[in-house]
């Protein structure tokens, strides 16, 4: 058995304590097992525990485990990686340049991301989004909501059902209603855009009878509700702060700048506790 620095960091919401949690543990050998690795999850038991398997200059390996078994969705994982790895360690040139990304390899699918600096501290992990190519197709408008179905007009694979709402009560009933109530098969987002306070708040309902449904990734359902959102006429200066409610209550705001195509998104974080873990 061997002993790890295992970092709690907090992707933030509004209220302290209430944003997203994900154990952050550094295996930079890659000696644990995946075995040992689910083990460490369900003993851990956050929303996420991401295993920091290699660490080479400005390039990540992760792997992400939910108490249920692996994960490959790295969104979450690498801002939470790259922001343990920053507060306790020197990742160099960063600071002092807009231009520099981290990469970030998680079951072969690469991220990058920025890290940010405020009062040279760093409060942040940044992502640029490509959302040229995504489209609506297949819209149809029911009582106080509207169903669609997204999609990057590249890669087919990348799509999914939105249901869309600009009403609080409705957004609400939908994050409580069944899936086959609305005879939808596979996963897909729930989306409420607030016109007073100009924030959008969006939920992923995941289907557990349909072992292949198709998962859609944090960084396409970001990605999908941005533009989405400017499809619906919503105005860019008003697209500022995604607000991604779990089902445990938790959330993470992500915070969003739009240029042309291009969207860059951010969350703040911190490290909530931190110490030796032995597996």
């Amino acid at each position: 058995m061997l002993q790890y620095n295992v970092y709690y960091v907090e992707l933030l919401g509004d209220d302290p304590l209430k944003g997203v949690t994900i154990a952050v543990i550094l295996d930079n050998k890659g000696k644990i097992t995946d075995e040992e690795m689910l083990d460490t999850a369900k003993l851990l038991n956050t929303y996420r525990t991401c295993f920091v398997t290699s660490m080479n200059k400005d390039n990540f390996s992760i792997r992400l485990f939910s108490v249920n078994g692996e994960i490959h969705d790295g969104f979450y994982g690498s801002i939470a990686a790259v922001y343990a790895v920053a507060e306790t360690m020197c990742i160099r040139e960063f600071k002092d340049s807009n231009n520099n990304y981290l990469n970030i390899n998680t079951s072969g699918f690469v991220d990058k991301a920025q890290i940010i600096y405020k009062d040279s501290c760093h409060v942040g992990v940044r992502h640029e989004l490509d959302i040229s190519n995504i489209s609506i197709k297949d819209e149809i408008e029911l009582e106080n909501f509207k169903v669609a179905v997204i999609e990057n007009n590249k890669d087919p694979n990348f799509k999914s059902k939105i249901i869309y709402t600009n009403d609080g009560v409705t957004f609400s009933k939908l994050r409580k209603q069944k899936i086959e109530d609305l005879d939808i098969n596979s996963d897909y987002m729930i989306l409420y855009f607030d016109k007073n306070s100009k924030n959008a708040f969006f939920n992923i309902q995941r289907n557990p009878e349909k072992r292949d449904a198709y998962r859609i990734n944090s960084r396409n359902q970001v990605a999908f509700i941005i533009k989405y959102l400017l499809l619906n006429g919503i105005n860019s200066s008003d697209i500022a702060n995604l607000n991604h409610i779990i089902s445990t209550g938790q959330y993470a705001v992500i915070h969003v700048e739009l240029e042309e195509d291009k969207a860059s998104v951010s969350i703040d974080a911190r490290i909530l506790l931190e110490g030796i873990i032995t597996i």
